[in-house]
């Protein structure tokens, strides 16, 4: 995961990325791909505190290499 200088919250952050792995591999993405959704939805809540929309979540993935 990209690193945050200042995280909101990360209590939970490691629930959310298997939720967002989770969710890739059902929709049939490979397992590299997966892994940057997963850390798309756990990056966004350690930085927001808050569960990403989808929206959200692929605005994070756009951005994902810059943010490394």
């Amino acid at each position: 995961m990209p690193a945050v200088e200042e995280p909101e919250l990360t209590t939970s952050s490691g629930d959310h990325f298997n939720a967002g792995l989770a969710l890739a591999a059902i929709t049939g993405l490979d397992p590299a791909a997966a892994v940057v959704v997963g850390n798309a939805v756990a990056g966004h809540f350690v930085r927001t505190a808050d569960q990403p929309s989808l929206d959200e979540v692929r605005a994070f993935v756009e951005e994902y290499m810059a943010k490394f």
